[in-house]
């Protein structure tokens, strides 16, 4: 859960979630994406822990887009996959 809650931390979750998707999660750093949302990499720590978490909650954040965007055809999806497992796992690697 990221240390805070607020419109901010969607603009960080949806940049982290946007360069992850281009670059990846190897290649995208913190520096990036505290550029992106403009606020200093000081204050992005307020925000998460880690790298990590602003990739997990990145995908939670594009997961919540996507189910209010497609509705019941999203359920029907995501039991194919578990999106966490496949997360861990390649976080793992």
């Amino acid at each position: 859960m990221p240390l805070k809650n607020s419109a901010r931390t969607e603009t960080i979750l949806g940049a982290a979630a946007q360069l992850f998707a281009q670059q990846g999660y190897h290649a995208t750093s913190t520096r990036e994406i505290a550029r992106l949302t403009e606020v200093g990499e000081d204050k992005l720590f307020r925000h998460f822990e880690q790298k990590k978490d602003l990739f997990l909650f990145g995908s939670s954040f594009l997961r919540r887009g996507a189910q209010a965007t497609m509705g019941p055809a999203w359920e029907t999806q995501y039991r194919r996959v578990s999106a966490t497992h496949t997360t861990q796992k390649f976080l793992n690697r």
